[in-house]
């Protein structure tokens, strides 16, 4: 065999492995996203938006297997249903999974919380970065005392801000109490710190399911990265 044909040989060896390895990068795809599964439809899960009261905490682990880059945590959250907005809610609970770097989120550290969940018959996991700690207000209705709207939008195109007094202070939950101590927990959110009793500056829940509502996207399920495979 002369030079040429064993450079050709080699280049065809290099595609061979090339071809292969994205064969298997996107077989574990298929196999681990909670959206797309081989011979199914494409489409994202469908959306759920609630208030509920946190009942549970359970972590979960993280490994995710070869051929891929895990997180930091994972939980499976638990909420009784307490409002549904938008959506089909199963009965009086729903549970879902929250995989991130940093520990619990923030809301889960508050009594209740406005949620985004997409769900569907295999996997039910939270919006991407969606969730806000609510409370109830003296009008029977749910408010978030804060701006929780993009800093670039414009005050044309953000819902209004309304004054409201809560029904009571705002609640810690005593079920994530123990996760507070974790160094990784960032502290309260700015407008919702335990015992707030009024909020001159608060998002009506219904304003926030409506503006967020077609802007959530699916959330990660265990896999934070694929990789290249060894």
């Amino acid at each position: 065999m002369n030079q040429r044909e064993q450079l050709t040989a080699m280049r065809v060896i290099a595609r061979g492995f090339a071809c292969l390895r994205m064969l298997v990068l996107l077989l574990a795809f298929g196999l681990l996203s909670p959206i797309v599964h081989a011979g199914e439809d494409m489409s994202a899960p469908k959306l759920l938006v609630f208030i509920g009261r946190l009942a549970e905490v359970r972590e979960l682990k993280t490994d995710c297997g070869k051929g891929c880059w895990n997180f930091d945590s994972g939980y499976q959250l638990r909420y009784s249903v307490l409002q549904t907005l938008s959506g089909d809610t199963s009965g009086g609970e729903e549970s879902f999974h929250f995989f991130g770097h940093y520990g619990l989120p923030s809301f889960t550290h508050y009594d209740t919380a406005l949620l985004f969940v997409f769900k569907d018959e295999k996997t039910s996991v939270m919006a991407r970065y969606l969730a806000f700690p609510v409370a109830r207000t003296i009008d029977r209705g749910w408010a978030f005392c804060g701006d929780p709207y993009p800093e670039d939008l414009s005050r044309s195109n953000r819902p209004a801000f309304h004054r409201v007094e809560f029904d009571e202070p705002v609640v810690p939950s005593s079920i994530t109490a123990g996760y507070r101590e974790d160094v990784s927990w960032s502290g309260w959110i700015e407008g919702m710190k335990p015992g707030r009793k009024r909020c001159r500056k608060a998002a009506l829940v219904d304003d926030l399911a409506a503006y967020f509502q077609s802007r959530a996207e699916p959330g990660y399920n265990r896999v934070y990265l694929f990789s290249d495979p060894e």
